[in-house]
């Protein structure tokens, strides 16, 4: 549960008559008539922005907005494992793994800039592994292990309003187009909650491929063992964190 300071529906339609703070022409710099904003004098864009602040559900003047929403989580886990016998000289095992773990967040604990809960964080990540081990017996004083290996993991952060391209409707031009970085833009107005996010979206997919051989030689009182370990690692990410802009209104002037 989460309390936050919103608007009320009358300062998003430009009546501050019941706000102390004088709201001051920004061009002339001379107080507006009354705290109230004349309607051929809001912009559009801010307007639209301004809608999007939830309706007050609480009397008192600063904080006025409660909420308490649920964060859904769920992980599905996997495990497989098959031994085969070949012969007396030859065994092999194969082994698999597979966690998905997902998640709702509607406050984003991870890196949270709102208490509103409409600009959460939707979280995926998926862990796979995969191992194939051949034990060979050449002879009984030399014996081989062979093994592959492959892991992969993936992560991918979205802000919850992903699939709209929310800046174009609001009527902001030059943000980016590329639907992976769409959502909720980051709008930062002072003694008010924000909007949106600025540290999303983020990406990563990691692959790690290995391969293992070891050698064991017996010869009386004497071991010898040699091998080799050879991996690839491989990563790619994303982070587009300000791709849709980030919009600061501090009062400065007006």
């Amino acid at each position: 549960t989460k309390t936050a300071s919103v608007p009320t529906v009358a300062m998003v339609n430009g009546d501050f008559s019941q706000v102390s703070t004088t709201i001051k022409d920004p061009l002339t710099g001379q107080a507006f008539p009354g705290n109230i904003i004349p309607a051929n004098r809001i912009s559009k864009v801010g307007q639209a922005i301004a809608k999007y602040y939830p309706k007050p559900v609480l009397s008192d003047p600063v904080r006025n907005f409660v909420s308490t929403p649920v964060d859904r989580r769920n992980i599905d886990q996997v495990t497989g494992r098959l031994d085969h016998r070949i012969s007396d000289k030859n065994n092999i095992f194969g082994r698999y793994s597979f966690n998905n773990d997902t998640e709702n967040d509607p406050f984003d604990a991870y890196n949270g800039i709102s208490n509103l809960p409409d600009y959460g964080r939707l979280d995926d990540q998926t862990a796979t592994s995969i191992s194939i081990v051949d034990t060979h017996i050449f002879t009984p004083r030399l014996v081989a292990e062979f093994r592959l290996g492959y892991n992969r993991y993936t992560q991918s952060r979205f802000e919850v309003h992903h699939t709209q391209n929310i800046p174009a409707l609001l009527g902001i031009t030059g943000t980016s187009q590329d639907p992976i970085d769409w959502g909720f833009p980051a709008v930062f107005a002072t003694n008010y909650e924000t909007l949106g996010k600025n540290g999303l979206p983020t990406d990563r997919q990691d692959n790690a491929y290995q391969f293992i051989a070891n050698l064991t030689r017996t010869s009386g009182n004497h071991t010898l063992k040699g091998g080799t370990d050879i991996q690839w690692m491989q990563s790619n990410r994303l982070n587009n964190s300000n791709s849709l802009g980030v919009y600061r209104f501090t009062g400065q002037y007006s």
